[in-house]
């Protein structure tokens, strides 16, 4: 599954809404997970050049949450305040019990946003799923054709399956969400992956940043296009909003307003930040959340910007929106400047002021 695909579902959420995001951040405030991903499995029966997944997390030493152990999580996140889940992976279609842990999660009135890669995704499942009512099936594709797509995926017939399932889920009247990923491999196809999705009837979102491994590898940033060339593409591209902030950039919600679960039953800050808090099969949510949270969680919260390394006087900061979590992955540190960030804000920055002149890069 696409690493990014979880934050577009979010702003797709939320949308424009100023009223929700001043909930959203009176709720961080008060340290209330209004959102929570839970990631069920780290198996995937594709095996993306960009994952996020390190392959020493896919294996079987690591015992799964079973779907009782799922049950009494999900109790600790609605009684805590928790809006929207995000049910994600790897490839959570490769439990089978996963309609189990879906109608659990139906049945305490979250927001169900589900990640999948489509293609294990059958007609009589998308009928199952229907009946549950997610408020998004998020998904992703890596090319305008199965050349390109299945080279990214490295499995023959992904592309097909995918396209196959985002016609189903729509069909179906369920909101589809489907993320392409800028990488050298596809940067020239960004109006023909578009156009396929619009045809598909699914919304359409364009994600140019790759992250580091869970492990805090690098090797998913070596795929990503030069800047150059993407930024060749992507200066008339609509569906890359690169407005700078009206004022203070705000502060990341991990560890504060959000928060993600692992199949293993770990707690961390967000999906994207390598800082384990506890074991939620050893200790109860409340305990490390609120009780008696961990040193590491107690410094997370009490970052501003003003802690932020070598930003102050950056002419591309009003286009920043730093990860604290790529941070930790790339630099090791919360506070040091990632260059993942640098490297987006420079290019919102020159998309800005090119479209702002009226003429190509």
């Amino acid at each position: 599954m696409d690493d990014r695909t979880h934050h577009t579902v979010i702003q797709e959420w939320d949308g424009e809404a100023p009223l929700l995001h001043e909930v959203m951040r009176r709720a961080g405030e008060r340290h209330i997970p209004w959102q929570a991903a839970i990631e069920v499995t780290y198996r995937c029966n594709l095996a993306c050049r960009h994952c996020y997944v390190d392959d020493g997390l896919k294996g079987t030493e690591r015992p799964e949450l079973s779907v009782a152990e799922w049950q009494r999580i999900l109790d600790a996140l609605a009684a805590s305040g928790t809006l929207h889940l995000l049910i994600t992976g790897g490839e959570p279609l490769v439990r089978a019990d996963l309609l189990d842990i879906l109608e659990a999660a139906t049945e305490r009135g979250f927001f169900v946003a589900l990640l999948t890669n489509g293609t294990l995704v059958s007609p009589e499942w998308v009928a199952q799923l229907r009946a549950l009512r997610p408020h998004f099936v998020g998904t992703s594709v890596y090319g305008a054709s199965a050349e390109s797509h299945d080279r990214i995926t490295q499995r023959p017939g992904s592309f097909r399956r995918t396209v196959d399932a985002i016609r189903s889920l729509v069909n179906a009247g369920l909101t589809v969400v489907v993320q392409a990923t800028l990488m050298a491999d596809n940067v020239g196809e960004i109006a023909a992956m578009r156009a396929l999705v619009a045809d598909l009837g699914a919304t359409f979102s364009l994600g140019f940043s790759l992250v580091p491994t869970k492990g805090c590898g690098l090797g998913p940033q070596a795929l990503e296009a030069p800047v150059g060339e993407m930024l060749e593409h992507l200066w008339a591209e609509p569906a890359v909003l690169v407005e700078p902030h009206q004022a203070e950039p705000r502060v990341c919600q991990a560890g504060r307003g959000i928060c993600s679960v692992s199949p293993n039953g770990d707690l961390y800050p967000c999906l994207l930040m390598p800082l384990r808090l506890g074991s939620l099969r050893e200790r109860s949510f409340d305990e490390i959340w609120w009780q008696q949270p961990p040193k590491a969680l107690v410094h997370l919260r009490s970052l501003t910007p003003a802690d932020w390394v070598a930003c102050e006087g950056c002419p591309d900061a009003a286009f920043c929106f730093r990860c604290p979590g790529a941070a930790l992955g790339e630099t090791g540190s919360l506070t040091e400047r990632p260059p993942s960030s640098c490297r987006a804000a420079a290019i919102r920055a020159r998309l800005y002021h090119t479209r702002k002149g009226g003429s190509r890069l």
